[in-house]
């Protein structure tokens, strides 16, 4: 239930101040969620032995990029 006393306005559309909190713990959450795909990407590709990383074509120095890209998508 939305609380119609108070509205604002989200993406050019008026909404509850509940539903833009709801909006906010979201944006939290996944933002959280990157992060620890970031994290974990890293810790797993730093823990393989270099003939794996070669065997796989990654350079150890590659590894925060791809971990970006694979958390951030760039």
């Amino acid at each position: 239930m939305t609380d119609t006393h108070t509205m604002q306005q989200l993406g050019g559309v008026f909404v509850g101040t509940r539903t833009v909190f709801q909006h906010v713990v979201g944006q939290l959450q996944a933002a959280r969620d990157r992060r620890k795909l970031y994290s974990r990407t890293i810790k797993e590709l730093s823990a393989l032995p270099d003939h794996e990383l070669r065997d796989l074509a990654i350079p150890r120095s590659h590894i925060t990029r791809l971990a970006w890209e694979t958390a951030y998508g760039h």
